[in-house]
């Protein structure tokens, strides 16, 4: 018979250094934290976990030796490090022990290589290093993949090896001030106590979920800071622990990280935890602990933003313009110390430095100006959809929104070229309400009324173009004829007064902006933001791009425009909802009602506050709750030829918030205002909302800085241009 699987751990930690390194004192309580959940039955049932704290190279070598040389081939091996890394001229890694020195540590740290050899030789398939500590991705440089047989169990997780590193090969790693552990190893070991890593809720961590929680949670409280996985073969699908179950305080807690993602929590958020914390039978202290916990890292980081301005004002008060040095070393305290990316503080340099140049102006004193680092907006995490109102939890978290400069467009005289126009053929469905009598039958039973909700398609096409973004990717667009329609609905106070627009031509993207389609845009030169080529949280190259702010779907728009040099931008509201409508006056473009046949919707109803919000529409069928973004153009279109207007994502436009249409545009213009500070719009509900958000003149409103894994865009080619280039 054979022998059971074992798991084996070395955990490493090193607070003590030589001289020119300074004390890390968080790491004995990094290898204790990570000791106590992996020793710990109900979660990774380690059946053993040594510690070394402070050793020497000897020790450090001899213990991994003793680690990898132990094993089968079925067991697990984990091996932690906390503590210094350094890396050499040839951006070697080294891993500092107690008798490391900044100028000796070549001689007495642990190469990065040894760890790799030892790996190599082990027997063990199933292998993981973890990483808490300076320049660790440099680990990969050297790192092999090592050939293995394919016979493990299924019960016991893929095969391979899988390397987690706080930081990447470049990266400093942060200490906490005032912390118990450091920032990586707290949310190593909070997403395993708490379950909170488990993100499909099967009760099992494995190393990708893990590695997705920490990553989100570090960059939360430090964006600068890019936790990094290198694996071989399966190593991402290693099982690591088991997620906690039936503790309620365990699922209030994961109920508050779902729902203050951005460090905010909405009103009805807000009710629903109230609500759930009286159900669970949860202490009001207790609760109010873990909230506190789960904002804390956007607290930190609000407090690290007002330090940076603190100290920046008081230099610039001392002495203006900036001496060179000086600046840098700011530079390098906000980067290294508080975490902060360039990006997040660009607002505080502009008012430092313009403040104190209209000073100067006005003593007549000029002085030269200091070049500000290039202007980008506040970046914001995920909030959920403004459209169930309310004030933010201000009493945990306050919200600061600095005064925004508006994005440049791209130059107008970007050259017109000629759309290469051709036919585009799809399927366009209609439902409707019929209801049927049925008799009794031989029994005298009464007749009843039976509904039905017949589907009719049909072939149309309509004029377009592709725009080769490269890598066999492409960006269809199809011509919106140009028209009137009546804007707006009497549903909703938001939604009147209803008003005649007219439009001219134009053209749009037939569907959503595709993960595929961001990654390839986002590789173009920069105009104003950094641009992360893989945002979305429901992975897919055919899925729509989400998790994308206004300000990052204008950045899109700019970097599209400059590589196709044509203009395109986000729709305006009217645009979007005329183009929904293609035609039509009900409710959706499918008819009066709606089925998850023809959309991705909540399709079942919807219990909160003791109000139940229905999964049907207009007298339609219930239907499914995906629970997920579907493939885009993966049900019939519009009149228009215009797929996924209803649901899956809700998109961005480019108009600022209007609490009613009283005074808008007839034009079909964007309707702006002077406050940058707006909200933005954004239309068609999505894979969370009940159909009756999913309307076509439904509205949505957020901050522009705003992400969620509901939130993408698509684009239309500027109509001014599209009629020059369709005269060309």
């Amino acid at each position: 018979m054979p022998e059971t699987p074992k798991k084996f751990a070395l955990l490493i930690g090193v607070s003590q250094y030589g001289e020119g390194l300074p004390e890390l004192l968080a790491t004995p309580q990094d290898v204790a934290a990570l000791k106590r959940v992996l020793e710990n039955p109900a979660m990774a049932e380690f059946d053993q976990v040594e510690t070394l704290v402070d050793p020497d190279p000897v020790q450090m070598r001899l213990a991994i030796q003793r680690l990898y040389r132990q094993p089968a081939k079925d067991d697990l091996v984990l091996l932690y490090f906390s503590g210094h890394g350094i890396t050499d001229d040839n951006n070697h890694l080294h891993l500092a022990t107690r008798l490391t020195s900044k100028d000796d540590f070549e001689a007495t740290a642990v190469p990065a290589r040894f760890v790799q050899q030892q790996s190599v030789q082990c027997y063990a398939r199933r292998q993981i290093l973890i990483l808490d500590c300076c320049y660790s991705g440099a680990f990969k440089d050297g790192w092999q993949a090592k050939a293995a047989g394919l016979d493990l169990r299924p019960e016991l997780g893929a095969e391979g090896r899988v390397v987690l590193t706080s930081s990447t090969a470049t990266q400093t790693s942060f200490q906490q001030e005032s912390a118990e552990l450091s920032l990586y190893t707290q949310y190593l070991v909070e997403g395993i106590e708490t379950g909170a890593a488990d993100a499909d809720r099967d009760g099992k961590i494995f190393v990708r979920e893990l590695h997705d929680y920490v990553k989100g949670k570090v960059q939360e409280a430090k964006p600068n800071m890019k936790p990094d996985i290198l694996l071989d073969r399966e190593g991402f699908d290693i099982l690591l622990s088991k997620a906690p179950r039936g503790d309620r305080t365990l699922e209030f807690r994961r109920l508050v990280e779902e729902s203050a993602r951005g460090g905010e929590i909405t009103t009805y958020r807000q009710d629903i935890l109230r609500l759930r914390q009286q159900e669970w039978g949860i202490a009001e202290e207790a609760a109010e602990a873990i909230i506190h916990s789960v904002l804390e890292p956007f607290r930190r980081r609000l407090a690290n933003l007002e330090r940076f301005k603190t100290a920046l004002q008081e230099e610039v008060d001392y002495q203006f313009p900036l001496d060179p040095h000086l600046k840098a070393d700011l530079r390098d305290w906000q980067r290294q110390v508080l975490g902060l990316a360039d990006e997040d503080v660009a607002d505080i340099w502009q008012r430092a430095i313009a403040g104190k140049a209209e000073m100067s102006k006005l003593q007549n004193h000029p002085q030269p100006v200091a070049e500000p680092p290039p202007r980008t907006p506040p970046t914001v995490e995920p909030r959920l959809p403004a459209r169930f109102a309310g004030a933010m939890m201000s009493n945990y978290l306050p919200r600061t929104t600095p005064p925004i400069v508006e994005p440049p467009r791209p130059p107008a005289d970007i050259r017109t070229l000629p759309l290469p126009l051709q036919p585009v053929e799809f399927e366009v469905a209609t439902v409707k309400v019929k209801t049927e009598t049925q008799p009794g039958g031989f029994l005298g039973l009464s007749n009843k009324e039976v509904k039905t909700y017949p589907i009719a398609r049909s072939r149309q096409s309509a004029q377009g173009y592709r725009e080769d973004l490269g890598n066999r990717t492409f960006l269809d667009m199809v011509q919106i004829p140009g028209g009137s329609f009546q804007m707006g609905s009497n549903d909703y106070e938001s939604e009147k007064p209803i008003h005649m627009v007219t439009l001219q031509s134009f053209f749009m993207g037939q569907y959503p902006i595709t993960q595929a389609q961001w990654r390839a845009v986002a590789a173009l030169p920069k105009v104003q933001l950094e641009l992360d080529p893989d945002p979305s949280h429901f992975k897919g190259d055919n899925r729509p791009v989400e998790k994308i702010s206004w300000w990052e779907a204008v950045e899109f728009c700019d970097r599209l425009a400059q590589g196709t040099q044509r203009l395109y931008c986000l729709p305006s509201e009217a645009e979007w909802e005329y183009a929904c409508r293609a035609g039509t006056t009900t409710p959706f473009h499918f008819g009066e009602t709606i089925t998850t046949d023809l959309a991705n919707y909540r399709g079942q109803d919807w219990e909160y506050q003791g109000k139940t919000y229905p999964g049907n529409y207009g007298g339609g069928p219930y239907g499914s709750f995906r629970g997920e973004t579907t493939q885009v153009a993966q049900f019939s279109a519009n009149a228009f030829g215009l797929y996924d207007m209803h649901g899956n994502v809700w998109e961005w436009c480019a108009d600022h918030w209007h609490d009613t249409y009283a005074g808008a545009p007839t034009d079909g213009s964007a309707w702006l205002t002077e406050n940058n500070d707006a909200r933005r719009l954004l239309r068609g509900g999505s894979w969370v909302d009940v159909p009756a958000v999913c309307r076509s003149a439904n509205r949505g409103r957020l901050a522009p800085g705003d992400r969620d894994s509901l939130f993408g865009f698509r684009v239309v080619l500027c109509p001014a241009r599209a009629l020059l280039a369709c005269q060309s």
